[in-house]
């Protein structure tokens, strides 16, 4: 198994490899905002609204998560997460 895109000719380095195995704490998390009632029309009267075979409630049932880090091994302030 590669850890790396098959057009990614970086090498992994120590830092994203210990990012990818160890467990982390969340140390920030970026704030959600409900769906407006104006914004849910605006996505109506544009044919843009779709049900979703999945819901927000099930997406935060994950098992744990991870800092996702950037090439730099900064912290992006994106999760990954595993169910």
């Amino acid at each position: 198994m590669s850890l790396r895109h098959k057009n990614d000719i970086t090498p992994i380095t120590p830092i994203t490899l210990i990012a990818l195995i160890t467990p982390m704490n969340i140390s920030r998390k970026k704030p959600s905002y409900p769906l407006t009632p104006a914004l849910r029309q605006y996505l109506r009267d544009y044919d843009r609204e779709a049900p979703l075979p999945v819901s927000y409630a099930d997406l935060r049932r994950f098992t744990g998560s991870f800092a996702l880090l950037d090439r730099a091994g900064k912290d992006t302030l994106w999760e990954t997460v595993y169910y």
